[in-house]
């Protein structure tokens, strides 16, 4: 049963908003309307309200009518949520453009539940010098749900701290880490981070995955993967060209992680790092993967691709060229403290007049295989420095 907007009214100190209340006293369940015109709901706090109040029934789809919406959205631990029993909102075009969700505090939305799905929509971050302004995050013990098809801007405010203006953040809990989450399909604007899915020594992630999206213009990071027990990134165009700031940008970061796959995307930074896999430490018999990635660092590179304190790894089929201004950098370079790791069928190019190809700095040992591999460095730089 649907009960009627109640108007606003002001005495006796009572202040009664139209359209916060509960519209719907019982689970919901089937597709419900958010829109001005003939819809169940006028806004999708409206819509939230009733999800975390009485939680669902069966399958929910909330289709979102064409226009600009308030953000601010919060979704809870829906009851009853399952993967059959799932959250959809989506624009009822199909078109992400034609709604739009903005916020000028922090964040536009968050999901701080398992199974749902965003899908088609704009969330905007309208903030600008704020501490806090991120877009999206995915908070808590949120597990299994779906990001797909978006468009999501953050500010272009710098910020030295990482986390506080990403676009897609989901960070840990005492308890918990978020598992299982899909980020596909969008198109990533702004922000310190592009996406950033952080765990803890005590609470690893597991089963994240970030494929096939764009992510322009971040300062810091493009994508950060932190304390995952496994993740994939696959398939996505991560591209920076802000100039020289902050913090030192990586095009995508996994760090501290364990059996990782890094493959198909294309990165291009304008310096430092391309990208790098930190402390990644998978087991025998289920080696880390980062295979087919196309990399470029345009003008002052540290490392096109980095390899550092990493166990049981496999690199290959990748294309890195560097350029540098700055002596000693390298297109590719495995690192300290690293064992397993095996090198093949890469290209990896330095086009400054100083630095290396590819520089091994780990004990020979660690080495299980370099082989098939294409060197190329310009004059005054070596083609492969250390030693295996």
């Amino acid at each position: 049963m649907t009960t009627q907007h109640l108007p606003k009214v002001i005495g006796f100190g009572v202040v009664l908003l139209a359209g916060i209340g509960p519209l719907q006293a019982q689970p919901l369940s089937g597709t419900y309307t958010i829109g001005e015109s003939g819809a169940v709901y006028t806004t999708l706090q409206q819509a939230a309200a009733d999800l975390n109040s009485f939680g669902v029934a069966g399958a929910v789809v909330l289709n979102i009518l064409p226009g600009s919406y308030e953000g601010g959205v919060f979704l809870g631990d829906i009851a009853n949520t399952s993967a059959i029993n799932n959250v959809t909102i989506q624009s009822t075009t199909g078109i992400n453009t034609d709604v739009i969700i903005s916020n000028d505090n922090s964040p536009v939305m968050q999901i701080n539940g398992n199974f749902i799905t965003l899908k088609n929509l704009t969330l905007q971050q309208t903030a600008y010098g704020q501490e806090y302004a991120r877009v999206l995050e995915v908070s808590g013990d949120a597990d299994q749900n779906q990001i797909l098809n978006n468009r999501l801007i953050g500010t272009t405010y710098p910020t030295t701290i990482l986390d506080r203006n990403a676009v897609i953040f989901s960070w840990k809990t005492s308890t918990y880490a978020s598992d299982d989450n899909l980020i596909q399909g969008n198109t990533l604007f702004n922000g310190s981070v592009g996406v950033y899915f952080s765990g803890s020594t005590l609470n690893f992630g597991h089963g994240n995955r970030v494929l096939n999206n764009r992510i322009e213009n971040f300062a810091m990071r493009g994508i950060w993967m932190d304390h995952e027990l496994s993740a994939v990134v696959s398939g996505n165009d991560v591209y920076s060209n802000l100039p020289p700031g902050l913090v030192a940008p990586y095009g995508i970061l996994m760090q501290e992680c364990g059996t990782v796959e890094v493959s198909y995307n294309k990165v291009r930074v304008p310096y430092n790092y391309a990208l790098s896999v930190n402390d990644c430490h998978a087991p025998i018999g289920s080696p880390g993967q980062v295979y087919n990635n196309m990399l470029i660092v345009d003008q002052d590179a540290i490392v096109g691709l980095n390899i550092y304190e990493c166990d049981n790894i496999l690199v290959a089929y990748n294309s890195v060229r560097v350029s540098t201004s700055m002596p000693g950098y390298k297109a590719a370079s495995v690192g300290a403290f690293c064992t397993g790791v095996t090198i093949q069928n890469n290209v990896f190019a330095n086009f400054a007049a100083m630095g290396s190809a590819l520089a091994i700095v780990t004990p020979a040992s660690s080495i299980v295989t370099c082989d098939y591999n294409t060197l190329y460095a310009f004059s005054g730089a070596e083609a492969i420095s250390g030693t295996f």
